[in-house]
């Protein structure tokens, strides 16, 4: 399995792309790594991708909104008002994060086993190591599920 995430990675990064057509690669890579990583059957394939990209996008949105607060609260130039209302508003994201979350476990335990569960929630991270070739040292963002 590592020499096909091996091969993935030389094919995806060696190739100069565009922005749009570098993140459909990575994405496409991010499918076979969860389909190996979860051992996902064919018919669960088929439940699961649907609910995990719903929740991926719903996930993005809120990375970017939340990065954004982030980098307010971060202005040095910023009136302390400004500041203390971004940090608020990180808070109210990152609670946005794990209610959304919740929303979705029920329906990831419906296609999912237990242990395939608990190897989603870890399973960005592991991604991101298999990308970056084990480099990577940096906290998570939020809590696990899918895209950090």
């Amino acid at each position: 399995m590592k020499r096909f995430f091996s091969l993935c990675l030389l094919l995806c990064l060696g190739l100069p792309l565009g922005g749009y057509a570098q993140r459909q690669r990575v994405e496409s890579i991010r499918v076979a790594f969860l389909t190996a990583d979860l051992n996902l059957s064919e018919g669960q394939a088929e439940k699961f991708w649907p609910v995990y990209n719903e929740l991926a996008t719903k996930r993005r949105t809120l990375h970017l909104s939340l990065k954004l607060e982030q980098e307010k609260a971060l202005d040095p130039t910023a009136p302390e008002a400004d500041i203390l209302a971004s940090i608020d508003k990180v808070m109210a994201l990152r609670r946005q994060e794990v209610e959304l979350l919740a929303e979705y476990l029920p329906r990831l335990k419906k296609v999912l086993s237990a242990k395939q569960l608990g190897r989603l929630v870890t399973a960005d991270k592991r991604f991101a190591k298999q990308m970056l070739g084990g480099r990577r040292g940096q906290p998570s963002n939020g809590p696990g599920f899918g895209e950090d």
